[in-house]
């Protein structure tokens, strides 16, 4: 029976034909917010956990594997309910609205859950439940945080930032080699621009395109040389390509002085 506070009203939500084995009962009702859950047992290997909606009216049910019961049941506050399913080692699950089953704790063989009971928080669902030792006969009240579903809120401006992030150019680096063959980058140099900038950014640095210094032209240098081996004399022609010394690229360029 659901009981409302407010208009002090009984509502009847479920219920199970009785039998001889008096092995029929509902179990471990609780209510949170919008949302009731609780456990309907036909005998003792036969029981299934049902939550409803209160708002819409509707009510559904766990769905249960073949051989396997489920028991000691709660629900959050956004509709996700908390259960634990028998077998060789009883397990802690939960169950949302979208169908997602999935497993909370597992334990060793010979422990139990008797009762479970869930306190909703902004981020998560806290679910207390009593972990209960069959050998020994002792338990304890333990809990387990489930994280709430992110409902993820559209932010213009993040989106315009994270745009303009991806439409901007790198420059160059900032101390990159000098090599002639392949230019190398050095990866010990920082962007310009880290991933900190945002669009006010974007719109007061120049957008333009940025090129690197023209690098010196090189000129090819040949010279020839006599080498002697024994009584044989070789001619070795060397081609080097060199740059400019600092001097002709300022355009101080020495000229040879001649004779008058």
């Amino acid at each position: 029976m659901l009981y409302d506070r407010a208009a002090q009203t009984f509502e009847q939500i479920g219920s199970v034909p009785w039998n001889q084995a008096h092995t029929a009962a509902i179990y471990d009702a609780q209510v949170n917010g919008h949302y009731a859950a609780w456990t309907r047992c036909s005998s003792r290997f036969s029981c299934q956990v049902k939550s409803r909606d209160l708002t819409a009216q509707l009510t559904s049910t766990v769905p249960t594997k073949p051989g396997k019961v489920d028991y000691a049941s709660s629900v959050g506050s956004d509709g996700t309910v908390f259960y634990a399913r028998s077998g060789a080692a009883v397990r802690l699950r939960s169950y949302t609205l979208g169908g997602v089953d999935a497993l909370l704790v597992e334990f060793k063989n010979g422990v139990d859950v008797q009762s479970t009971n869930t306190y909703s928080g902004t981020r998560a669902d806290e679910v207390y439940y009593s972990k209960y030792i069959c050998r020994v006969f002792h338990g304890d009240v333990y809990w387990v945080s489930s994280p709430l579903p992110r409902v993820r809120q559209r932010d213009p401006a993040a989106a315009r930032d994270r745009l303009s992030q991806a439409l901007r150019r790198r420059r160059p680096e900032s101390n990159r080699c000098a090599r002639l063959c392949r230019p190398l980058p050095n990866h010990s140099a920082t962007s310009p621009g880290g991933p900190k900038a945002t669009s006010r950014d974007a719109d007061n640095r120049d957008m333009a395109p940025r090129h690197p210094r023209p690098r010196p032209a090189t000129r090819r240098v040949e010279t020839s040389r006599r080498e002697h081996a024994g009584t044989a004399t070789f001619v070795v022609r060397v081609i080097e390509y060199r740059s400019p010394s600092q001097a002709e690229r300022a355009g101080r360029l020495s000229l040879p002085r001649t004779s008058s």
